[in-house]
């Protein structure tokens, strides 16, 4: 029994607002742990009301406050939302709180109302998660937070958020994701507080030279660019296009280029024209100090934007298929010619990948409308060469030996089933020669498809 005063004594250092529940109160909560005597304990903690309530909220936290949090939502159904999970025993009392407090509140929303304005970040959070299966009172409280400042209490109703979306009708989703964007975006800073010595503006500057700041997402928001900064807790400074330069020049001056500030205003086209050029000179005048990997890209976008530069836009730069659109776009506007042979190879090889049997089937067509084509893509593309090959041989157009020494030297995939059959049923004694020249030279792809001609 003195442990259990004690543990009393120990929860009262907690903080809540409201007065610390008495010591008997805490050998009801203690019984949870006991399956037989769960219900009963149950039953006489409601008849304490409010005093119950916090008896099980300090024991909860008991269990640290991210791991009750993550018991309470695994409980609705939401794991994976956020934060770290209990393990799967429940039969602590820790844990049996948590249990208990959660159902006590989803079924008494004015009990969770009044636990949202608590004092303590742990509650409102886990009154959040007790409302959470009804997606017209989480909105409500949603709504309400704009002003709740514990990253705690965000990245629990973030999570929320995406559970809901998840489990409520179809008819919930836009409203809980503008309960999203409303939460998510802290702040939103205009030129006028980006400028040395405005409040808050030196804590922003080495929050992200610190790295604890970091890039956030870019969106329009009336028309305007938007650049974010994310913080820790999942929520994110909105920054004008002036203001992030303005950002950007404070840190630069320290050492620290964050170009993701400043490429957006070039990429988007929703800046004014002002903070557009100024964007524009700065990513020439440091792009040597932005990542190699994404120093070509960001030359691209600048140049696309209106910029100059001697350095040359590489066309085959590696990207998506996105990002190679604007590195050709850049390079011609650079050199045409030197660009236009691979925007051809772009434009006639854009959506051949995994195509090459119906590049093949062209060799059952017209002869005068497909061969030329053929070859083309066999000698262009490098997702092409086996299906080409294989309708110039079906033909039979003898530029299909060509396209044969292509195949021949690429030593990876292994020839396709397809490329032996159409080997085996148009082959000729040119092709038979190339084949053992290949072979004598150690060629195995060679080797593959001469073993397979000789088991005919």
């Amino acid at each position: 029994m003195r442990s259990l005063r004690l543990l009393a004594v120990c929860l009262s250092v907690a903080g809540c607002v409201t007065p610390r529940p008495s010591a008997d109160l805490f050998e009801d909560v203690y019984s949870l742990r006991i399956p037989a005597s769960r219900e009963q304990a149950m039953r006489e903690i409601r008849t304490r009301g409010r005093e119950g309530l916090e008896a099980l909220v300090l024991t909860a936290r008991a269990l640290g406050d991210e791991q009750a949090l993550g018991l309470a939502a695994e409980g609705i159904g939401c794991p994976g939302s956020r934060f770290e999970w209990a393990c799967e025993d429940r039969g602590t009392v820790g844990q049996q709180a948590v249990l208990a407090a959660s159902r006590w509140l989803a079924e008494n929303p004015s009990m969770a109302g009044a636990l949202l304005r608590s004092a303590e970040p742990f509650d409102r959070a886990l009154a959040l998660i007790s409302q959470a299966e009804q997606p017209a009172r989480l909105i409500e409280i949603l709504d309400g937070m704009q002003a709740e400042g514990d990253p705690l209490v965000v990245v629990v109703a973030m999570g929320m958020i995406e559970c809901a979306e998840r489990k409520a009708p179809d008819r919930w989703r836009q409203p809980l994701e503008l309960c999203r964007e409303r939460l998510t975006t802290a702040e939103s800073w205009t030129a006028d507080r980006c400028r040395p010595g405005a409040a808050g503006f030196d804590e922003l500057r080495s929050k992200v030279q610190a790295g604890s700041y970091r890039k956030g997402t870019v969106s329009s928001r009336h028309g305007l660019l938007s650049i974010g900064i994310e913080r820790p807790d999942g929520r994110q400074v909105a920054l004008s296009a002036p203001c992030a330069l303005r950002l950007y020049e404070q840190l630069a001056a320290a050492g620290v280029h964050p170009h993701w500030l400043v490429v957006p205003i070039l990429y988007w086209g929703l800046a004014d024209e002002a903070a557009r050029r100024e964007a524009l000179a700065i990513a020439l005048r440091d792009l040597e100090r932005y990542p190699d990997g994404e120093r070509n890209l960001i030359l691209a976008r600048a140049v696309n934007a209106g910029g100059r530069s001697p350095i040359r836009v590489r066309a085959s730069g590696s990207g998506s298929r996105f990002d190679r659109e604007e590195l050709l776009e850049a390079a011609a506007r650079q050199d045409l010619q030197a660009a236009r042979p691979a925007i051809e190879r772009f434009v006639l090889c854009r959506d051949l990948f995994g195509q090459d049997d119906l590049v093949a089937l062209g060799g059952y067509l017209d002869p005068g409308a497909v061969a030329d084509s053929a070859y083309a893509i066999g000698t262009r593309c490098e997702h092409g060469i086996e299906g080409a090959m294989i309708a110039l041989l079906r033909l039979g157009d003898p530029r299909a030996r060509e396209l044969m020494v292509k195949l021949l030297r690429k030593p990876f995939p292994p020839l396709s089933t397809p490329v032996l059959y159409a080997v085996r049923e148009h082959r000729s004694e040119e092709l038979v020669e190339l084949l053992q020249s290949a072979v004598r030279s150690g060629n195995p792809q060679a080797k593959r498809i001469l073993d397979h001609l000789e088991q005919r």
